[in-house]
């Protein structure tokens, strides 16, 4: 039935799929982060407290980052594109929450380069040019409200930064085997 389907129906069906299995890991994610574990008393965040079905905090970020460029895709061309939009906002906002620094660094590249695209592809450019900068400033408000722990996770990447942890002397160990 998939070979004789329309591709775009097959398309839209891709995409309201993967924005379901979005909206699904967001809750699990949630809920993760709500149960009182992520932020210890002394104000750091707690890696550990984030492990879903799919592994910890490092493994949560590759996937939810991954499910951004398919809900900006959802947003620009999907029968569902307002939903599609605070998804892909929505999951962005998770990967950073994730505090896993290459899921931040490849979500953000991803998030960035998808609402510059939107503004200028897709059946709904004009709409990105007004949604886009109002959920900018939703996002600002959120973090003002939130900011708690939204200094948290800044603290928690300004104390930890970019810095490779080690791996360079295992990536370099690994080479030598």
């Amino acid at each position: 039935a998939l070979v004789d389907s329309d591709p775009k129906e097959l398309t839209n069906y891709f995409t309201h799929i993967t924005m379901l299995m979005t909206w699904i890991l967001l809750a699990e994610f949630a809920g993760c982060l709500l149960s009182g574990n992520y932020i210890t008393a002394s104000g750091s965040i707690n890696r550990g407290a984030i492990v879903l079905g799919m592994g910890g905090c490092n493994e949560v970020g590759f996937h939810l980052s991954m499910l951004i460029p398919v809900n900006f895709y959802g947003f620009m061309k999907g029968k569902r594109p307002y939903l599609s939009l605070v998804s892909a906002f929505a999951v962005y906002g998770a990967t950073l929450l994730s505090t896993s620094r290459n899921s931040m660094l490849v979500g953000s590249a991803y998030f960035f380069i998808c609402l510059i695209l939107s503004m200028f592809v897709g059946d709904r450019k004009k709409v990105a040019r007004i949604m886009i900068p109002c959920g900018v400033v939703a996002a600002i408000v959120g973090f003002i409200i939130f900011r708690e722990p939204s200094l948290a996770v800044v603290q928690h990447y300004l104390a930890r930064g970019m810095g490779a942890s080690g791996r360079f002397r295992i990536w370099r160990d690994a080479l030598h085997l």
